[in-house]
C-alpha cells in the first residue's frame, strides 16, 4: 500500500512525495534531507534579525530534526562527504543551542509575577541580567556559525550530494558499474523496524531508574532518549500513520514533561551557583540594584521555590509515566514495532 508522506504527523517536517513501506529508504532519505535543510534554513533572516526569541527555539528545533534524520538515514550513505554534511547540521544545533538556553532562562523570570517580595524581585531581576549577558555572549558566535553555513548553502550542497548519490545508485542497480555489486538496499519498513527498535532499547534502559523521584540523571537521560526517539519515529510515521499517529502524541507528551522537569532542574543549578559566586557588579548595574544584600536573600527565596516546585512537576511526570504503563510503555510499543506493516482497510498487520 502507499501512504502519502505527507501524512499528518505531530510537528513533523511535510516532504510532497508518496512512498510505500516497501520503497528503498535513500529515496525517502533524499525527500526527508532536503526539506529538513531547508526547513531550518528558513528560520535564519529571524534569528539574526535577533527580534523574536522564539526564532531561535523554531531553528533549533528544525536543527534537531535534521540532525535526526541525519543519523537515521548515516547507514545509507556511509562516506566522509556525508559524514562532514552531518558535522555541520550539529555544530548548528550547539551554537542555537546555548542560547535557546538562555531564552528559556529569561522567559521564565521575566515571567516572574511582579508582586513577589522585594528581595525576591530583586534577585529575579539580577538573574534576567546575568542571563541577558550569557545570551549576547553566545549569540556572537552562533550568528557567526550561521553566516558559515549560509555561505555554504547546506540544502543544496545536501540535495547535490544525494542527486549524485541516486545517479550512482542506479547505475550499480542497472548493473553498469561492473566493479561495484549492485547495492542492497533497506526498505523503509526495515529501516523502521532497525532504527525504532534501537530507539526504544535506548529509552528503555532508563525507564526503571527514571521512576525514583529523585532519580535526576535517569530523568534527564529518559528525556534526550525520548526525544530521539520521537524525532525518528515522525521520519517513518507518514509510512505507518495508523501504527505511529498515537505513539507521537504520547511521546510528545512525555517529553514535555521531562523538558519541564529538566528546566527545573537547569534553574535549580543555576541559582545556588549565583549565590555562591561573587556577584556581578555588571549584573547589578543592569539590573538597576545599588545593593547585594536583597539579591542574595532573594536567591535563597527562589531555590526554595524551585525545591517546590520539582517536587509538583516530578509528580506530574510519574502520574503521566504510570498512565502510559511506565516502562511496559517502552516494551510495548518496542514489540509493535517489530512488524510495521498495515493493512490495505487500515488496520494492522
Amino acid at each position: 500500500m502507499t501512504i502519502p508522506l505527507s501524512t499528518s504527523a505531530v510537528d513533523a517536517a511535510r516532504p510532497v512525495r508518496r512512498f510505500s513501506s516497501d520503497s528503498p529508504l535513500s529515496e525517502l532519505a533524499a525527500e526527508a534531507l532536503t526539506e529538513r535543510a531547508a526547513a531550518m534554513l528558513s528560520h535564519l533572516p529571524a534569528v539574526r534579525l535577533g527580534r523574536d526569541r522564539e526564532a531561535v527555539h523554531d531553528m533549533r528545533v528544525a536543527s534537531r530534526r535534521l540532525a535526526a534524520a541525519m543519523a537515521v538515514f548515516r547507514a545509507c550513505f556511509p562516506d566522509g562527504r556525508f559524514a562532514a554534511l552531518e558535522r555541520r547540521a550539529r555544530r548548528v544545533t550547539r551554537s542555537l543551542g546555548k542560547v535557546r538556553d538562555q531564552d528559556v532562562l529569561l522567559d521564565w523570570f521575566e515571567g516572574e509575577p511582579g508582586s513577589a517580595a522585594e528581595e525576591e524581585q530583586a534577585a529575579v531581576e539580577y538573574v534576567v541580567a546575568v542571563c541577558a549577558e550569557d545570551r549576547e555572549r553566545f549569540r556572537q558566535p552562533m550568528l557567526a556559525d550561521l553566516e558559515r553555513l549560509r555561505r555554504f548553502d547546506l540544502p543544496s550542497a545536501l540535495e547535490r550530494y544525494l542527486r549524485r548519490e541516486a545517479v550512482d545508485r542506479q547505475a550499480r542497480r542497472l548493473g553498469i558499474w561492473i566493479s561495484n555489486p549492485p547495492l542492497e538496499e533497506e526498505t523503509v519498513a526495515e529501516a523502521a523496524r532497525r532504527c525504532l527498535g534501537a530507539r526504544c532499547d535506548a529509552a528503555a534502559r532508563w525507564a526503571v531508574p527514571a521512576e525514583q523521584p529523585a532519580a535526576e540523571e535517569a530523568q534527564h537521560a529518559l528525556r534526550i532518549a525520548v526525544k530521539r526517539l520521537r524525532y525518528s519515529a515522525e521520519l517513518f510515521a507518514p509510512a505507518f500513520p495508523r501504527r505511529l499517529r498515537s505513539f507521537l502524541k504520547a511521546l510528545k507528551k512525555l517529553q514535555t514533561a521531562l523538558c519541564d522537569l529538566h528546566d527545573c532542574d537547569v534553574r535549580r543549578a543555576l541559582l545556588p551557583r549565583l549565590a555562591r559566586k561573587p556577584l556581578s557588579p555588571e549584573a547589578l548595574w543592569d539590573a538597576g540594584l545599588l545593593r547585594g544584600a536583597p539579591v542574595r536573600r532573594g536567591l535563597e527565596i527562589l531555590v526554595a521555590a524551585e525545591e517546590r516546585r520539582r517536587a509538583r512537576l516530578c509528580g506530574e511526570f510519574l502520574r503521566l509515566w504510570e498512565d502510559l504503563g511506565g516502562a511496559r510503555f517502552i516494551v510495548r510499543w518496542r514489540a509493535r514495532i517489530a512488524e510495521p506493516r498495515e493493512t490495505e482497510r487500515g488496520g494492522v498487520a
